[in-house]
């Protein structure tokens, strides 16, 4: 693989936040959506959609912070 340069970082970077904040529109649709579900069966999706959201939060700041430090860095 090819040694990338920092702005192509920053580019890939730049990629992946708006990627993981459509994943997480997506999944504040796909709890709207469970909340309106039987009991029994949002329970246990739930738990789950809401931990895969925890995630992609964390996800984003990660890489937002990243972007910050290489963007300072070609600054």
């Amino acid at each position: 693989m090819k040694k990338k340069t920092k702005q192509e970082l920053i580019i890939l970077v730049q990629t992946a936040v708006i990627e993981v904040a459509d994943a997480a529109s997506a999944l504040v649709l796909l709890l709207a959506e469970l909340k309106s579900a039987p009991r029994a069966e949002k329970t246990t999706i739930s738990k789950v959609v809401d931990e895969a959201f925890s995630r992609l939060k964390n996800a984003r700041v990660a890489l937002s912070d990243v972007e910050k430090i290489l963007k300072d860095d070609v600054d």
